[in-house]
């Protein structure tokens, strides 16, 4: 069995080894892939992303093999070469992380900063007078003009009752069997 070191040297005179390529790889992976989960732990990044640090610096190290190997000087330099690669990737891609989220922010719409708080108020109004309307047109016509005037016209119980000759004892029982319709009518079956 090759240490490291007479690994990494018969790849540098034979680059096209596959059989060197596959020893390297299974030195070097593991230690990568720990010191990648654990940075990216410390850092709150998904630690599962660290496989796809790994892989695309050992890629890399394919690729630039020649380049790299005339840079370090034994299998431990090279390691901590790959190591630091590693690093400079996982905080490469923090602040890729960090800059796309500022984007985010920047260039989503944030209706509530843009106009008062009243203006806010008004639109919801507006669309809870909109859910209203469409709900009176599912029910009968008396609860309809009930609940537009208690919901719509904010109009008291008591003043409706009076205006339509309702007793006042029975406008309650009338606005609970409308509140009733629309239950059912807004509740999942």
């Amino acid at each position: 069995m090759l240490s490291p070191d007479q690994i990494l040297q018969q790849l540098k005179r034979r680059p096209q080894n596959p059989e060197l390529w596959a020893q390297l790889y299974d030195l070097l992976e593991p230690r990568l892939h720990k010191y990648s989960q654990d940075l990216m732990r410390r850092m709150r990044i998904d630690p599962e992303l660290g496989d796809d640090v790994v892989q695309d610096v050992l890629l890399r190290l394919l690729e630039n093999f020649s380049r790299i190997t005339n840079q370090v000087s034994s299998y431990l330099h090279l390691q901590n070469y790959l190591i630091k690669s590693c690093r400079n990737k996982i905080l490469e891609q923090q602040r890729a992380i960090q800059v796309r989220l500022s984007k985010e922010e920047i260039l989503r719409f944030r209706f509530e900063d843009m106009v008062s708080q009243a203006f806010v108020k008004e639109i919801q109004q507006a669309e809870n007078r909109q859910f209203v309307e469409d709900l009176l047109k599912k029910v009968n016509p008396r609860c309809q003009k009930l609940v537009r005037s208690f919901l719509l016209s904010h109009q008291a119980l008591t003043e409706y009752a009076q205006e339509n000759g309702i007793k006042i004892g029975t406008i309650y029982t009338q606005w609970q069997r409308c509140i009733d319709e629309f239950k059912k009518l807004v509740s999942p079956m």
